[in-house]
C-alpha cells in the first residue's frame, strides 16, 4: 500500500525530465501505479485464498485425527485440502489414564507429540477455535484469525465439567490431598501414586450423571486398584465404596449384571442414586445428594477418585451448531449437522445417544466420510448409517477384561463367537497390547477402521 500511495514522490527524484521526456515519464508513472495495483490486489487474493480449505477439522484427537487420515485415502481428496485445528503440542492416548492409574504403564505411557499423529501433508494450524460463523462457512481461530470451508467437521471432544463439583479443582491440585482422577493425564498419574500409598482406610470411587467419556472406566480403576491392594496384602484393612449417580453399574444390562457380581466378590459396597456434589479436602470429605430425595450426607475417605460431568468445550456451547444440551445436533445415522448441510461431527461432542467411546469414533468415521463426500461429489447417498456401535473394554483385575460391545438402546453386538460378557486375559492382552499399537501406528495411516480391523467395508 504504501509503495502504491509513494509511487510518483519516490520515482520523481529518480527519474527526472533529465533522462525521459515529460510525457514519457507520465506514462512510466502511470504504468507502475498499475503494477503496483495489480501486486496488491493479487497479494490479498491469494491471501484469502491461502486460508481456505475443502475440508476444516477441529480437534486432533482421535476423531479429528482419524478422519483426516481416512479422508486422505479418498481418491479425490488430496491431503493438502485438509486444515486440522487444535492447540495441544501433545496428543494422548486417553484410554490409556486408566492404565496409568492402574499401574500396568509407565506415567507416560500414550503421550506423543501431535505433529507425529498428524497425516503426512495436512496442514496443521495449532490454534484453538474461539466461534464459528457456518452461515458464511467460517471458522475463527483464538488469535482471530479467520478460515473458510466447503466442508466442516467438528470432532473437539468434551471437557471435565470441574466446576460442577465445589472444591474439586482445588483437591485435585492439591498434592497433599488424596483426591484425583482418571479423566486426565496428570491427574491420573496422581491417583497411580495414591493407590500405591494406600496401606488402610477407605477408597470411594464416583460415577457422576451422564453423559462422561467411556462410562465404564469410573469402575475400570476400582478393579485396578482393588487387585493391588489384594497382591500387597492390605485389601482387608481396605474399605471401597462406589457412588454411582445411576441406579445401575453398568448401562447395558448384560454387563451389568455380570459386573454387580463382580463388584459383590470383591468385597465392593455399591451405593446407587447418590451423585457427589463437594470435596472438602482438607478434611477427606466428599458430600454426596440422593438423586430420588435430594437429601445430601457426607462421607469421610483416605482415597476419593472423583469424576466430573462432562460438557462440550465453551466455543461450541456458545455455536449456532449446537442444541440446547450444548452437544452438536447432528443426524444419528449420518452424523451431518441437521442445521448445516456441509458441517457434519462424529465423537464425544455430537448428540448422538452413544457411549462415547474411541470404539465408536473408529465406528463412525467411515460413515460420515461416505456421507459427506457423497454430498461433496453429488452422489446418491449411500444406505449405510451408523447403528450406535460402541465398545467398552472393562478392565476387572487379575489380568483379566470384559469386553461390552453394543449398539444404540443398548442392543448387544459382539464381535467374537464366545460370551464376551464373561472376564477373558485374551481380552486383556488384546487392550493392553494391540489396542494401542493400532492407534499410533495404523489408525494416523487411515488404515484402522475399529472392529472391522483394516478392512473398510464401506465402499
Amino acid at each position: 500500500v504504501r509503495c502504491v500511495q509513494e509511487t510518483d514522490s519516490a520515482l520523481i527524484p529518480l527519474l527526472n525530465a533529465e533522462y525521459m521526456g515529460k510525457s514519457n515519464f507520465n506514462m512510466f508513472a502511470k504504468s507502475t501505479r498499475q503494477c503496483f495495483n495489480i501486486l496488491f490486489v493479487s497479494a490479498k487474493g491469494f491471501a484469502q485464498l491461502a486460508k481456505h480449505s475443502r475440508f476444516c477439522i477441529v480437534g486432533a484427537g482421535t476423531a479429528g485425527i482419524n478422519v483426516a487420515a481416512q479422508l486422505c485415502g479418498e481418491e479425490t481428496v488430496h491431503p493438502h485440502q485438509i486444515r486440522i485445528f487444535d492447540p495441544s503440542q501433545q496428543h494422548y492416548y486417553q484410554p490409556g489414564y486408566t492404565m496409568i492409574a492402574g499401574g500396568l504403564v509407565n506415567s507416560n505411557f500414550g503421550v506423543t507429540p501431535t505433529q507425529k499423529m498428524i497425516p503426512k501433508g495436512v496442514t496443521w494450524i495449532q490454534q484453538g477455535i474461539s466461534r464459528f460463523d457456518p452461515n458464511s462457512n467460517t471458522i475463527f481461530t483464538e488469535d482471530g484469525s479467520p478460515y473458510t470451508y466447503d466442508y466442516l467437521v467438528v470432532a473437539a471432544g468434551i471437557v471435565n465439567n470441574y466446576d460442577a463439583i465445589k472444591g474439586l479443582k482445588e483437591a485435585l491440585d492439591d498434592s497433599d490431598t488424596p483426591v484425583a482422577t482418571i479423566y486426565n493425564h496428570k491427574y491420573a498419574q496422581k491417583m497411580s501414586q495414591l493407590r500405591q500409598n494406600m496401606k488402610s482406610g477407605r477408597a470411594i470411587f464416583t460415577f457422576p450423571p451422564l453423559p462422561i467419556k467411556c462410562a465404564g472406566a469410573p469402575q475400570k480403576v476400582m478393579y485396578l486398584s482393588e487387585a493391588y491392594w489384594r497382591k500387597q496384602g492390605v485389601n482387608d484393612k481396605i474399605k471401597i465404596d462406589y457412588f454411582m449417580t445411576n441406579n445401575v453399574i453398568f448401562g447395558v444390562k448384560k454387563y451389568s449384571d455380570e459386573l454387580t457380581e463382580i463388584a459383590k466378590s470383591k468385597g465392593i459396597n455399591l451405593n446407587y442414586c447418590q451423585t457427589l456434589r463437594e470435596v472438602r479436602g482438607n478434611e477427606r470429605v466428599a458430600v454426596f445428594e440422593d438423586v430420588n430425595t435430594k437429601q445430601q450426607h457426607e462421607e469421610k475417605f483416605d482415597i476419593l477418585h472423583a469424576v466430573t460431568p462432562m460438557r462440550t468445550p465453551e466455543f461450541i456451547r456458545n455455536s449456532p451448531l449446537v442444541n440446547e444440551g450444548g452437544w452438536v445436533e447432528v443426524c444419528n445415522k449420518t452424523l451431518q449437522s441437521t442445521k448445516f448441510k456441509n458441517v457434519w461431527a462424529l465423537g464425544d461432542c455430537t448428540s448422538t445417544p452413544n457411549s462415547k467411546t474411541a470404539a465408536s469414533v473408529f465406528s463412525q468415521t467411515p460413515i460420515l466420510i461416505r456421507h459427506m463426500m457423497d454430498d461433496a461429489l453429488n452422489r446418491p447417498r449411500s444406505s449405510h448409517v451408523y447403528d450406535g456401535y460402541s465398545s467398552c473394554p472393562i478392565f476387572v483385575g487379575d489380568n483379566k477384561l470384559m469386553l461390552a460391545e453394543f449398539l444404540y438402546e443398548g442392543k448387544v453386538e459382539e464381535t467374537f463367537p464366545i460370551n464376551q460378557g464373561q472376564p477373558r486375559s485374551i481380552f486383556y492382552w488384546l487392550k493392553l497390547y494391540m489396542f494401542p499399537f493400532v492407534y499410533f501406528n495404523l489408525m494416523p495411516r487411515g488404515q484402522w477402521f475399529g472392529r472391522k480391523g483394516i478392512l473398510n467395508s464401506i465402499s
